[in-house]
């Protein structure tokens, strides 16, 4: 709804999680609202909801473990997480896809065990939400219509 908007707090989050390893919270309460905003302006805005919700679950579980384990996944990437889920309905499953697989390759060109590895998730998260929203050809849509037109 709201593409520059959009971009723009991706932006933030890319820049402060590369740069500083955090994600602050007068980012998350903007991009909370925004995400609610677009969430219900959305053609359907129950099922955006509901993906944030179950984003937001999906997102504290996995920071239970890793507070349980000792690995770093902040309060941050939970947030960005919601905000994704809220603003891109269903398909935030290829965005959390594309930005887990920006931060393992990372971690592998740097030849850091994964374990080890302190990961902006988060920017990573934003990169690839940047991506589908500025490229639309690699969304769920776009990736059905390509799949659609080539096995005509």
């Amino acid at each position: 709804m709201f593409p520059a908007l959009n971009l723009l707090l991706l932006a933030l989050v890319v820049y402060t999680d590369f740069r500083y390893r955090r994600v602050p919270q007068v980012w998350t309460a903007a991009a909370l609202l925004v995400g609610l905003v677009t969430a219900l302006r959305s053609p359907a805005p129950v099922a955006h909801l509901a993906v944030g919700l179950a984003v937001f679950l999906y997102g504290l579980a996995t920071w239970q473990r890793a507070r349980e384990s000792g690995q770093v996944f902040g309060g941050g990437d939970v947030w960005v997480l919601t905000y994704l889920g809220l603003v891109f309905g269903i398909e935030v499953l290829l965005i959390i896809l594309g930005g887990y697989t920006l931060a393992v390759l990372s971690t592998w060109l740097r030849r850091q065990p994964l374990r080890q590895a302190v990961v902006p998730l988060a920017g990573f998260l934003a990169v690839a939400a940047a991506v589908a929203l500025l490229a639309p050809a690699f969304s769920l849509a776009g990736l059905s219509t390509a799949l659609v037109n080539a096995s005509v």
